[in-house]
């Protein structure tokens, strides 16, 4: 049934319950009626099919995906949604990802279309994801984002460079 196919209960009773046919095509009768399939007709699994990211959320607000994400100061909770258009079996397509400069290597999502991120340090960030289909190897496109994350004021270089100068101050 996951393939296509109406109902996956296939019975004669006595009879035979497959017949092939003189051009080499299998008829199948089930409970929902009869089933044609055609050996030779290829059912091939895509290995490189497109992979996109749809959305993001900050802190549970939606955000447009373009080339760059702009995440303000503060943010806590980040979010990516990302799919693959693939037609062959798209419910079984496997994903991982990465955010280059936090994690240190591809993360299993198995198939899961949602990376989540907490607490993620101020800095630039290149979030990627990539699938595999039925093929078993992983796609060589990846769908990719720029992050950058600006830092709280007391986060700045600005502000801890007026800070030691503060402190040195004070103290002579």
């Amino acid at each position: 049934t996951e393939d296509g196919m109406a109902n996956a209960e296939c019975n004669g009773g006595v009879q035979p319950s497959v017949w092939k046919d003189k051009q080499g095509d299998l008829w199948f009768t089930t409970m929902a009626g009869v089933a044609v399939i055609s050996p030779e007709q290829s059912f091939f699994d895509i290995k490189d099919f497109p992979v996109f990211l749809t959305q993001a959320r900050i802190d549970g607000k939606i955000m447009q995906i373009g080339k760059e994400l702009a995440i303000p100061a503060g943010s806590r909770r980040i979010e990516f949604d990302y799919t693959a258009l693939n037609f062959i079996k798209s419910e079984s397509i496997k994903f991982s990802y990465i955010m280059e400069g936090e994690d240190e290597v591809w993360v299993d999502a198995n198939t899961e279309r949602t990376a989540h991120y907490r607490n993620l340090k101020p800095g630039d960030y290149t979030f990627r994801v990539r699938a595999m289909g039925e093929s078993g190897e992983w796609n060589a496109s990846t769908a990719k984002i720029s992050v950058s994350l600006a830092p709280l004021y007391h986060e700045t270089i600005w502000f801890r460079v007026a800070s030691t100068l503060g402190v040195i101050l004070l103290i002579s």
